[in-house]
């Protein structure tokens, strides 16, 4: 069924690359691609209920308030968004959880955080007074709860999945991410799961750069996903060659342009401690587990398109990995599972800790940032800690001073540290 599902994306993307006009060989085409995913996902759904003891990873949702161990003081905060008011639970290990109502009505919240995006976007310096609003209403009433705290855990709900916490201001005019190392999870029992795993790949780094996508893969691609340009990512070369030379050469392997393939990926990327890609993304928030990224097509079966539906699928052993494309942190929210689609696709393939983009990112800024988060993951920091300092040494550029170029990604998972 996978590979029907792949041999139907070749076919239909083959056809609509000749440039022919829209009939019935592409109608059918297309209905055939839908069958076979619907096929695929009633198999998928059937075999979760009929056999959950041997679907890989899966956990259960019973309540586990515990946070998980680790050698940092933490908190956690859960929201809860609902017609007319938000609730916060907050979690710590020295005191009972705290439940505190916030009354900012859905529809307010939808408004403001989709108001604080265009903003991001445009990079407006308007963007301060919208993240300071946001701050107020979600952050400001739990400031005794999180002042003595050193790391923050967040869990969105609904809308705040798209909110950047660490960009909201705060009344001395400091966006929070000077204040706390901050990581976003799932779901509290999703964050125990993620800090008991023990990742044991044999090898340091697995990196894949400026994949080559071909006229074609870049032309049926764009008639997919209307005005999504597919060009070279000069800086995303740049940037995991930069990676390379921090990491030991014998444990490590990066592949860029057409050795960058999917192929490779799905043959090598188990062996890896630290994946990363730095590659275009397509986000399909619809169907989120057909959201892919574009690496070389190679030889062979693979489309170029590394799907999530086949991440999840991968017996990863990595501790982190790394999504350097743009809104690789999107994807539908499902109620005890966050966001599915990449990320989450990751952490059920076996890799505890992401970092993923909520937004487009700016390429230059986006090499710079990541060469400092592994620089500082080499020097011992968690990831919550490398991405904060990564996020600071960036916005400390008066270029990429707006958080539309620093703050686009975040770390989901593990990412405050464990025992």
């Amino acid at each position: 069924m996978n590979a029907a599902v792949a041999e139907g994306n070749r076919a239909l993307f083959s056809a609509r690359a000749k440039g022919t006009p829209a009939g019935d060989i592409e109608r059918q085409l297309e209905q055939q691609l839908a069958s076979s995913r619907r096929e695929l996902n009633a198999f998928r759904t059937e075999n979760r209920i009929r056999h959950p003891a041997v679907v890989r990873r899966r956990v259960d949702t019973e309540l586990r308030p515990e946070l998980p161990a680790g050698p940092e003081q933490l908190a956690l905060v859960e929201y809860v968004v609902a017609e007319t008011q938000v609730i916060a639970f907050v979690v710590r290990r020295d005191t009972p959880i705290r439940a505190v109502r916030l009354p900012i009505a859905r529809a307010r919240l939808e408004r403001d955080a989709h108001e604080l995006a265009e903003l991001l976007a445009a990079r407006s310096p308007e963007y301060g007074k919208r993240a300071a609003r946001m701050y107020a209403a979600l952050l400001a009433p739990l400031a005794d709860s999180l002042r003595a705290q050193t790391t923050l855990a967040i869990v969105p709900d609904g809308i705040l999945w798209n909110v950047p916490f660490h960009a909201l201001i705060a009344p001395d005019g400091r966006p929070l991410v000077e204040r706390h190392p901050l990581f976003y999870a799932h779901s509290l029992t999703l964050l125990r799961h993620a800090a008991d795993m023990r990742p044991d790949a044999p090898s340091e780094l697995f990196a894949l750069g400026n994949p080559s996508t071909g006229t074609t893969t870049r032309s049926t691609v764009r008639s997919v996903y209307r005005d999504l340009a597919l060009g070279p990512l000069a800086d995303a070369e740049t940037e995991v060659r930069s990676l390379a030379a921090m990491y030991p050469r014998a444990g490590s392997r990066v592949y860029v342009g057409g050795a960058a393939s999917e192929q490779a990926f799905k043959r090598e990327a188990g062996g890896y401690r630290v994946i990363h890609i730095a590659a275009h993304a397509i986000v399909d928030d619809r169907a989120p587990m057909y959201s892919s990224i574009v690496l070389a097509a190679g030889a062979g079966a693979d489309d170029g398109l590394l799907e999530a539906r086949e991440l999840a699928d991968l017996p990863l052993h990595a501790e982190l990995a790394v999504l350097s494309a743009c809104r690789t942190a999107r994807g539908k929210v499902e109620a005890g599972e966050g966001v599915v689609g990449l990320s989450w696709a990751l952490f059920a393939a076996g890799c505890p800790t992401t970092v993923v983009s909520q937004w487009d990112a700016e390429s230059a800024a986006t090499a710079k940032l990541m060469v400092e988060l592994h620089r500082r993951l080499r020097a011992g920091d968690t990831t919550a800690a490398a991405l904060r300092r990564a996020q600071l040494a960036v916005r400390a550029l008066p270029r990429y001073r707006h958080p539309f170029y620093w703050a686009p990604f975040i770390a989901i998972g593990a990412a405050g540290g464990g025992e």
